[in-house]
Parts: structure tokens; sequence; C-alpha cells
């Protein structure tokens, strides 16, 4: 790195910057580049080998999998981890026609610039949105991912869900009677 002297002029303070920028960079971690443009950090990387270590237990390495992606965080943080594990992938989005138009056109665009930079293929479905009952609205997306599953030849499907999610699903499962 350039070396600053005592007196200080343009050229000494573009210098001194360089010098400043340079020993930033040398302290900085460097991970592996990733294939995409996205965010990458420490948090990121360690979510996304948590995910890979989870799947690998689950799924034979050599395996493709879907992802449903709704445009959500969890979701998108999903898909982001395992296309980056390095496993072939494919999404699926899924509109339920429950929501405006402008919020599923917003869902979808999101999750197709997200698929985009990532270079995953995206298969897109719509339901008939006849019923507002989640159960039913939850139903028939699982029937349509079976389907492209089946079409794009994946045997597995991955689906994420947050903490919340999980604990309304165990909520509205036990109003229910059904149990865990």
């Amino acid at each position: 790195p350039p070396r600053t002297r005592a007196t200080a002029g343009p050229a000494m303070v573009g210098s001194a910057i360089r010098a400043l920028t340079w020993r930033v960079d040398a302290r900085r971690v460097r991970y592996p580049r990733a294939v995409d443009s996205l965010p990458r950090n420490r948090r990121t990387a360690a979510f996304e080998r948590r995910i890979t270590r989870a799947l690998d237990r689950l799924v034979p390495a050599s395996a493709p999998v879907l992802v449903a992606c709704s445009g959500g965080a969890d979701s998108t943080a999903a898909l982001i981890a395992i296309a980056r594990s390095g496993r072939t992938v494919a999404a699926a989005h899924f509109d339920h026609r429950l929501r405006t138009r402008d919020e599923a056109d917003a869902d979808r665009a999101a999750v197709e610039a997200e698929t985009a930079a990532l270079d995953v293929p995206l298969r897109c479905g719509t339901g008939s949105g006849a019923s507002h009952a989640e159960d039913a609205a939850r139903g028939e997306r699982y029937r349509w991912l079976a389907a492209a599953a089946a079409e794009v030849g994946v045997e597995h499907v991955v689906t994420a869900h947050t903490l919340d999610d999980q604990a309304e699903t165990v909520l509205f499962r036990l109003a229910r009677g059904a149990g865990l």
C-alpha cells in the first residue's frame, strides 16, 4: 500500500484513502464467490450451510429439488440457499387468487427477479380462488406442487415456513381438533 507524507494536498488525500481502503479490504473476511449478484455476508453464509446440511440429511445430493417460492422472506431465503448449495433446483410459484391482482403480480415479479438472478427455472401456477379457507388453499397449492414436480421430473419439494407460520398451523389444527 502507498505511504502518506506529513504534508496534505489533493494527491496525498487520495493516497491516504487508497491506503485506508487497502487496509480495510485486507482485513475483510472473504467468502466463496456466489454465482449470483445477490448480497451475501457471514449470516447468510451460515444460514446457507445450515440449509445445505439439513437438506443433505433428507435428500440425496444428486437429487434435484423443486422449491415452492411465494416471494416472501422465508421461501426466498430457502430458494437462494438451495440454489447456492450447488444442487439442481427449480422454483415454483403459485397464485391462490386470494389477494388483489396488484399484490399477486408483485409477488410473481419478485419471484421472477430472484429466479433470474439465480439462473433457476421457474414454473408458475394459479389456483381457482373458489375457497377463502386457508386449508383448502393449502391443499390446492400442494396438489399443484405435486403435479409441477412430476412435470419437471423432481421427487423432492421444499417449502419454507417461519416459526410464526408453524405456530399458526399448530393452532389451527388444535382448534379444529386434528391434533399436531
